[in-house]
């Protein structure tokens, strides 16, 4: 079988996180293309055995060049099936891909309410997802949000997880976050949840991993509140995984969400976890059957405070609680299990395509 995928870099991302996976697995089996159109970059996943190529080596290109070049890529290349995201390369992708008479795969990666912002682009996503031949989301929620016509090329599939490493857990008095400083995450108000907590458990630390345009905003608020030597933003982590054996709990305190790959890692490492139960519904479908993880309202500084202070008192049978349930979320989100139901999804559409 021959796949394309279709992205817009293997740079920083949960969406590329995915991509990379993904052909990464089905390059053991099946002949694998993953096809960037940003300009030619140093990547930060790799994709195994897949061969990667770049729409344009140094100049930027329009959309109306990209799907061009997607086009020419599909007609010389011959793919069984194109799979294609985050956005607008589902647009390019599924445009290509319908002029050729090949199968295309889109998938909604954000809570499709609140991203993207711009009305032009909202039109874009709507309209990639009439061109394809069928679209994959992460939750119930997320399909249910679009009419009917895309609710029925909808499939439900969630992210992978792949163990990079195995570390044993010592767990010392720290609450770790990660995520891109935007508003979206909200690290404003899990900095002011911390600061409630603080006064009950002064001795504990908050790290949150990651980078972006809210950056001054955070050290303000940690400034404002005296908390200097207690929170820390030391940026982006490759490594997240050690800082995970080390910390004690994770938050994740975002607005909105698809699914968190941040908290699906935290879970899987056996972190006792506390997110906002927030749209998508991502949140609640990785974490919302562990009783020992605790999921609260979005927005709710003092929700996640107490919740925090719940887990702390009660932390030897709660984290002994999260390693068994993490055993659980491993096997049933491991990457194999995930690219069957992809390779699953795949086979359907190439069966239904030589029947007519």
């Amino acid at each position: 079988m021959k796949i394309i995928f279709v992205t817009s870099s293997l740079g920083f991302g949960g969406a590329e996180r995915v991509i990379s996976e993904l052909a990464s697995e089905f390059s053991k089996q099946h002949q694998v293309l993953v096809a960037i159109t940003s300009i030619k970059q140093k990547e930060s996943y790799s994709c195994g055995s897949a061969a990667i190529t770049y729409l344009s080596e140094a100049s930027k290109l329009s959309p109306f060049q990209k799907i061009h070049k997607l086009e020419a890529l599909f007609k010389k290349w011959s793919p069984d099936v194109v799979v294609a995201f985050p956005d607008p390369c589902s647009f390019y992708a599924a445009k290509a891909a319908k002029r050729v008479g090949i199968p295309c795969i889109c998938s909604e990666r954000n809570a499709p309410r609140y991203s993207p912002t711009n009305p032009l682009m909202r039109i874009v996503r709507t309209w990639s997802y009439h061109l394809a031949t069928r679209v994959v989301f992460q939750t119930e929620q997320a399909r249910d949000y679009f009419g009917k016509s895309i609710q029925k090329k909808g499939t439900i599939i969630s992210n992978p997880f792949q163990q990079r490493s195995s570390l044993v857990r010592k767990p010392e008095e720290k609450i770790i976050s990660a995520g891109r400083f935007t508003p979206q995450k909200n690290f404003i108000c899990l900095i002011d949840a911390f600061s409630l907590f603080h006064v009950w458990f002064p001795n504990y630390s908050l790290t949150i991993y990651g980078e972006g345009p809210e950056r001054i905003n955070l050290e303000n608020e940690i400034h404002s509140k005296g908390l200097d030597s207690y929170v820390f933003l030391p940026g982006f982590s490759d490594h997240l995984e050690s800082a995970f054996a080390s910390a004690a709990i994770f938050v994740m305190s975002s607005d909105h969400e698809g699914m968190p790959n941040a908290l699906l890692e935290a879970a899987a490492a056996g972190l006792p976890c506390v997110a906002t139960d927030c749209p998508v519904g991502g949140p609640r479908k990785l974490i919302g059957s562990n009783p020992n993880d605790i999921l609260v309202p979005v927005g709710d500084s003092q929700a996640i405070a107490d919740a925090l202070k719940k887990i702390v008192a009660n932390y030897d049978d709660v984290s002994k609680g999260c390693e068994g349930y993490a055993n659980q979320l491993k096997e049933s989100l491991s990457i194999g299990n995930i690219a069957h139901q992809w390779l699953s999804l795949i086979n359907s559409i190439i069966s239904n395509q030589k029947k007519k």
